[in-house]
């Protein structure tokens, strides 16, 4: 996508580059470690027997997960800078209106470019086919693993259980850095020093002609979402997915 190319070769360009050089590659070593760990226990469980179908098949779709891993870890960090480079702007305001102007203009052109990077696209699409696969994998690996427990009433087997965590993990781990977008733009947490947040510290200073555009930026951060929609769901925050994550630890074996 356009959109993504030129976004990319901006972000590598400016002084954020080298640093999402290393969240990329940073991220990446953890997928290589899930994956070898995933093919320690396929290898303890049916072995690879040469080249047989089923070990192209796993080459594959090792191949595809780290293809998919490195463009939404390029995507989450995107999105963050987006964010991130208009935080500090907002940090030392200019005194005057035209500086809250043009801030909200580019808090919306930001929110603008992150939705098509995402849900236009089709990724963020692609995401949540994938977090319903995730999900119903570590349900029946769980299911698997309480039958064992009901039937012979002890754990005989570990491998359903590392298989369920494994996916569980994934998806948490998924919705984590969704979420982490809206976050920087709007938490409220003071650790996390949101846009938001880091406006709002400048109520009681502004002078009498930056206020009520000042004002206006704090209610388009408030009233339009930055972040990622994933499917019919709105912009996914941590205050929607902390539920979810919970019912999925809770739940997922039982179903």
């Amino acid at each position: 996508d356009s959109t993504f190319n030129s976004e990319f070769r901006a972000n590598m360009g400016s002084p954020r580059g080298p640093e999402t050089l290393r969240f990329i590659r940073r991220w990446m070593a953890v997928c290589v470690a899930v994956m070898a760990f995933s093919s320690v226990l396929e290898a303890c469980r049916f072995g690879y027997g040469g080249l047989s179908l089923y070990s192209k098949f796993v080459f594959v779709r090792y191949c595809v997960f780290l293809v998919c891993s490195s463009v939404f870890f390029t995507l989450v960090k995107l999105s963050l800078d987006k964010v991130k480079h208009l935080r500090d702007l907002v940090a030392e305001p200019a005194p005057n209106a035209q500086f809250w102007n043009d801030a909200t203009r580019e808090y919306l052109a930001t929110c603008r470019t992150i939705d098509r990077m995402w849900r236009s696209t089709g990724y963020s699409t692609s995401v949540s086919v994938l977090l319903a696969f995730d999900s119903i994998f570590a349900a029946i690996f769980g299911a698997i693993g309480c039958a064992e427990v009901v039937v012979s009433g002890r754990i005989t087997s570990l491998r359903p259980w590392c298989w369920a965590f494994k996916q569980l993990a994934i998806v948490c781990t998924i919705l984590y850095f969704i979420a982490s977008i809206h976050s920087m733009s709007s938490s409220a947490r003071n650790a996390k020093r949101s846009l938001l947040y880091v406006a709002r510290q400048h109520l009681g200073r502004m002078k009498p002609w930056c206020l009520h555009e000042h004002f206006a930026f704090l209610h388009c951060v408030e009233g339009v979402p930055c972040g990622v929609e994933v499917a019919i769901l709105p912009v996914l925050t941590m205050e929607f997915i902390a539920p979810m994550v919970k019912v999925a630890f809770g739940v997922a074996p039982v179903l």
